[in-house]
C-alpha cells in the first residue's frame, strides 16, 4: 500500500493568537505563515460533534503546497465569518489570475483574528473597499423584535468565491498543462484542423 510521502498540515484559525494552528491530539503547533502555490479553494460541508447533521456548518478551505519541501497546507476557516471574507476580498484583486508565491499570516487586531496575504513578497489589498461591500440590514418583524440578516452581503461573498473557484480550481499544474482546457474549459479539444 503507497503512503502519502509528503505532509498535509491541517490548519486553523486559533481563537485566542489568531495564529494559524496545526492540532493532531495533544499535539499542537502554531505557525507565524504558510506559503505556496495555491491548488484549491472550496467550500465544506461539517456537522459539529454532537450537532444536528440538519443544520451543517462550512467552512472556507484553502490548500498550499509548498514548493520547497512539498508540504501541503490545508487552511479552513468558518465560510461565513470575518478571515474567510478577508481571504476572499484579497485573493480576488490578485490580476492576473496567477496564484503562486501566496503566503497567509494571521494575529489578532482588536480582540479580531486578521489574515494577511502576500504574493510575491507584496501585501495583497482588498479588492472590494468596505463601502462597497453590502451591510448587514436590519429588520423589525410582527413582535416589534429586531433582527439582522446578512443574506445580501454573504450572496456578494459567494458570487467573488464562484470566480474565485473558476479561476483557482482550473489553474492546477495538471490542469494548465493542456492549453484548451486553461482558456476555456468548455472549448472542444482539438487535435487541429480535423473537422471531427
Amino acid at each position: 500500500m503507497l503512503k502519502n510521502r509528503n505532509p498535509i498540515f491541517y490548519l486553523r484559525f486559533d481563537k485566542d493568537t489568531g495564529k494559524l494552528t496545526y492540532r493532531d491530539g495533544d499535539t499542537r503547533r502554531s505557525f507565524d505563515c504558510v506559503d505556496g502555490w495555491l491548488k484549491e479553494i472550496r467550500k465544506e460541508r461539517w456537522v459539529p460533534k454532537g450537532g444536528d447533521d440538519q443544520k451543517p456548518r462550512y467552512s472556507l478551505a484553502l490548500i498550499l503546497v509548498d514548493r520547497v519541501n512539498s508540504e501541503e497546507y490545508h487552511v479552513s476557516t468558518s465560510y461565513y465569518g470575518g478571515p474567510a471574507r478577508g481571504i476572499l476580498n484579497q485573493l480576488a484583486s490578485i490580476d492576473p489570475p496567477i496564484y503562486d508565491d501566496i503566503m497567509i499570516s494571521s494575529g489578532k487586531k482588536n480582540e479580531f483574528t486578521t489574515v494577511y496575504m502576500q504574493q510575491g513578497g507584496k501585501r495583497l489589498s482588498w479588492k472590494y473597499p468596505v463601502d462597497d461591500i453590502p451591510k448587514t440590514e436590519k429588520y423589525k418583524i410582527a413582535t416589534g423584535e429586531e433582527v439582522t440578516s446578512n443574506l445580501k452581503k454573504d450572496a456578494f461573498f459567494e458570487e467573488i468565491f464562484e470566480e474565485l473557484c473558476n479561476k483557482i480550481n482550473l489553474n492546477t499544474p495538471a490542469k494548465v498543462e493542456n492549453p484548451h482546457y486553461a482558456e476555456d474549459p468548455n472549448a472542444e479539444q482539438s487535435d487541429g484542423d480535423i473537422p471531427f
